[in-house]
């Protein structure tokens, strides 16, 4: 399911917007392109963070594992499943003819998914550390991780919509990284809300909170 729930959003309002719009794309030449760019990093930090939110009570049954092991591994499987996901869905969509698929620039990919790894990871060590005190958290976390759906620019140009929107929006810094994503694969995307320094602040101060809230959890 965690495979297949990306893709068939993507589909899903891929579906929605051609009929609004008439087939045209939001931005690009490929709707689903355009989709796949904002959906995908997002999952990236939304279940990589929910992998790290997990009480990890019952690991400790392997005293040769430690908590930072557990949590180390979670993380990898989340970023190698997103990249298996991520790599498989552009190929398909410039295979299919859009070559806009094939990214003009792999920096600014490395480096938005980077910082949304630091992000995911700051924020599931603070889950975790919340959880051992409070196991309710965990059910919480998700629907309000989904939440930020709607205030990250994943099916939207940030820079299109009214200042008093982007001025609310440039806050979260996942919608710089969609941002900052977006540019390794449209060498022209409207970056004029686009912050990297403060997407890269915010994971830096989000990340060292979470290996203090995890190193000094409640055991």
């Amino acid at each position: 399911m965690i495979i297949f729930e990306p893709l068939l959003l993507i589909a899903a309002l891929g579906a929605l917007h051609y009929f609004i719009r008439e087939g045209v794309p939001i931005y690009g030449d490929s709707m689903a392109l355009f989709l796949a760019t904002g959906f995908l990093p997002f999952y990236l930090f939304v279940h990589s963070s929910r992998g790290l939110s997990k009480d990890l009570t019952y690991e400790r049954e392997y005293p040769v594992v430690n908590d930072a092991d557990i949590q180390i591994a979670r993380l990898l499987i989340e970023v190698v499943r997103n990249a298996i996901i991520s790599i498989g869905l552009y190929s398909a969509i410039y295979f299919y003819g859009i070559d806009e698929a094939a990214p003009t620039s792999y920096l600014p990919i490395i480096q938005s998914s980077l910082v949304l790894i630091a992000l995911s990871l700051g924020i599931g060590l603070m889950n975790s550390a919340l959880i051992s005190v409070f196991q309710p958290w965990a059910l919480i976390y998700g629907p309000l991780s989904r939440g930020l759906f709607f205030g990250s620019g994943i099916y939207s140009v940030v820079d299109f919509y009214p200042a008093r929107i982007r001025d609310i929006i440039e806050w979260n810094p996942l919608a710089h990284c969609i941002m900052w994503f977006r540019t390794g694969f449209y060498p022209d995307y409207p970056t004029f809300t686009l912050n990297q320094s403060y997407a890269t602040m915010c994971a830096g101060v989000i990340l060292t909170l979470g290996f203090v809230a995890f190193y000094s959890r409640a055991r």
